[in-house]
């Protein structure tokens, strides 16, 4: 659906706009700049031509096709481009704020420079005090971009591919980037400030000297990225894969590293005193046995009695726990690698964020289990239950298993 407030103009008519504009671009007589405010301008045909420092602001790109144009120090304020075909385009320097993007194509399109952060609306309705949505990027193909030295500060990144970017010194502050791909991005001295990238895809990455202060890394993918002398103080890396990655001097003050998979021996010992990890029970002041029987009561005496297990964070990799009645413990976060746990009972167990590679869970009661974010990665699950757990009570619940793995 397009704006009613838009003006229209037929083919010919822009193409003298533009023509007079490239005279103007050319100091020739009988130049003028293109002045565009909130036109229709979607479904065109506008490859290769040169719109570089002409006004736009409010207009409709949707659908066009912009391949290889120039848009160098164009006002594209509150434009919309969704679903149009960047590709190639030269938008550096041009003032994207508030525009959308969503669903374009910006392969090999250059933004270096272009201001995309959220800005002022300069149609009809809206007066420029007022503040338009933040800059919406949802869904773009950006393989191979450069948004170099740009301000993308709030934006809506979700669900885009950004792989091989050039993104190095651009501000991601506060943006929206779940489920994001930025596989082998410039993201060197890069802001991610409490941003959101959960699920997002760093492999490869450079992210050398780039601050990622107290963002959301839920079951972000690291493999292979290049971390350090990055600031990941207070960033949440629950699920997080950072095998092969490059952490040193790496700032993990605070940060939660329970549940993510690191290598052996990738942190030295100031990062890991520093960093949130997962401790053994003796470090914690915990005594298991005393743990499990008091859990027995509670879940014997239908919490009457006893105390419910939590032993989330806890690194119990390596134990032989077969046949343990753990069925609604808290172990979020924590390690079981390498753990026997053959005949456990871990129904309706919360494991989300957990470590569970190469452990033996065969015959065990997984009936309504909480596996969010947790790997799985070689365990043996032979005639394991993972079938819906039926509560009866006064009224009928189903809960069933939550098996969103990551692995």
């Amino acid at each position: 659906m397009l704006p009613d407030n838009l003006s229209q103009m037929e083919q010919n008519e822009l193409d003298l706009v533009l023509q007079t504009h490239g005279k103007h671009l050319r100091s020739q007589s009988g130049g003028r700049r293109a002045r565009l405010e909130n036109y229709d301008l979607s479904s065109r045909n506008l490859d290769g031509r040169i719109l570089s420092e002409g006004d736009f602001s409010g207009c409709t790109f949707q659908f066009s096709s912009l391949r290889k144009a120039g848009l160098v120090s164009a006002d594209l304020i509150g434009c919309d481009f969704s679903v149009a075909n960047l590709e190639g385009a030269d938008l550096s320097y041009a003032d994207l704020r508030g525009a959308v993007l969503r669903g374009a194509v910006l392969v090999d399109a250059n933004f270096n420079e272009a201001n995309l952060s959220q800005g002022k609306l300069g149609i009809p309705e809206v007066t420029r005090s007022e503040s338009a949505p933040p800059t919406d990027l949802g869904g773009v193909d950006g393989r191979g971009s450069d948004f170099s030295d740009v301000s993308l500060q709030g934006a809506e990144l979700s669900e885009s591919d950004f792989s091989s970017a050039g993104m190095v010194r651009t501000d991601l502050t506060s943006v929206n980037a779940q489920n994001s791909v930025f596989a082998s991005a410039q993201l060197n001295e890069a802001l991610l400030i409490k941003g959101d990238f959960t699920n997002a895809d760093f492999s490869n990455a450079n992210l050398e000297g780039a601050d990622l202060r107290e963002c959301n890394l839920t079951g972000a993918g690291f493999g292979g990225a290049n971390l350090s002398k990055s600031n990941l103080s207070g960033a949440n890396l629950q699920g997080a894969m950072l095998e092969k990655a490059i952490l040193a001097d790496a700032n993990l003050t605070d940060a939660e590293l329970r549940g993510a998979i690191l290598d052996e021996g990738a942190l030295t010992d100031d990062q890991a005193r520093s960093a949130l990890l997962q401790r053994k029970p003796d470090a914690s002041g915990l005594v298991l046995e005393d743990i499990f029987a008091q859990h027995a009561l509670w879940v014997s005496s239908g919490g009457r009695d006893g105390l419910r297990a939590d032993l989330s964070g806890i690194d119990l990799s390596g134990l032989n726990l077969s046949g343990v009645n753990l069925s609604a413990a808290k172990l979020v976060g924590c390690s079981l690698k390498n753990c026997i746990l053959d005949g456990s009972i871990l129904a309706h167990a919360s494991l989300a964020y957990a470590d569970i590679r190469n452990a033996f869970l065969k015959d065990a009661d997984l009936r309504g289990i909480d596996l969010s974010y947790a790997n799985l990665s070689a365990s043996n699950f032979s005639r394991a239950d993972i079938s819906v757990l039926e509560i009866t009570s006064a009224s009928l619940r189903h809960w069933p298993s939550n098996e969103v793995v990551s692995t």
